[in-house]
């Protein structure tokens, strides 16, 4: 981004016009500003700049979203799953000799009439679903985008066909990027992906699902490594 700013010669007044294509798996890609983009809390000021506008919270407000999402079922991570080094394919294989099911990148699981495709959830074990998502804290809240669309098909019987099995569970698998484990999701440092978390699982809990939370470490990537994966 600052390399693009410098060679656009984009001036700082105009940084958060920039629009931004965004393409996540099983949605729609859409478009928008830098600024619409931005997950920013100021420390110690209680304000916070989310989708496009500043926000200003209290101390009572955290803690009751705290206790919401701290109070979702935490599902024990298995030892060969506490940090994970290999890439999505390595992991999906390891997942398949523990007893899940790979539904990665499976669009027939749910089929509307839409001409968007959508990835249901990544694994299958008994009647839980999971939805499983790596990277630092501030760019994984999307997930929580596609399980509610997934929650909204089943709440709305849009799917075309009969799902194959039961979903009595949905856990959102977190692979967070960071050095340190985490006990509780209030650990993390977005208010954002927080807050997400709590409406999905509000969702879930209409429908008769019960939301889970299951966490695992990897390596932060470095930047050099990342533009090998673009």
């Amino acid at each position: 981004m600052r390399t693009y700013i410098q060679e656009q010669g984009i001036p700082k007044d105009k940084i958060l016009d920039i629009r931004l294509r965004v393409e996540n798996e099983g949605q729609k890609p859409y478009s928008g500003t830098l600024k619409a983009s931005l997950d920013f809390v100021v420390d110690g000021e209680n304000v916070m700049l989310t989708q496009g506008h500043w926000r200003s919270f209290n101390e009572d407000y955290l803690d009751q979203l705290h206790a919401s999402v701290d109070g979702i079922f935490l599902e024990a991570t298995e030892p060969d799953f506490q940090y994970i080094i290999g890439e999505e394919g390595a992991f999906n294989e390891a997942a398949g000799k523990v007893g899940y099911v790979n539904a990665d990148k499976d669009f027939s699981v749910i089929v509307t009439s839409a001409s968007t495709k959508v990835e249901a959830w990544d694994l299958l074990r008994d009647s839980t679903v999971y939805a499983v998502k790596r990277g630092p804290a501030q760019k994984v809240g999307y997930v929580c985008d596609q399980a509610n669309l997934t929650l909204e098909i089943i709440r709305n019987n849009a799917n075309l066909k009969k799902l194959d099995q039961e979903v009595k569970a949905y856990c959102l698998w977190f692979i967070f990027a960071r050095t340190t484990p985490i006990s509780k999701i209030s650990e993390i440092d977005s208010i954002i992906l927080k807050q997400k978390i709590d409406d999905w699982a509000r969702r879930c809990r209409e429908l008769g699902i019960e939301p889970r939370l299951k966490f695992s470490r990897c390596p932060a990537r470095t930047r050099s490594h990342a533009k090998k994966h673009v």
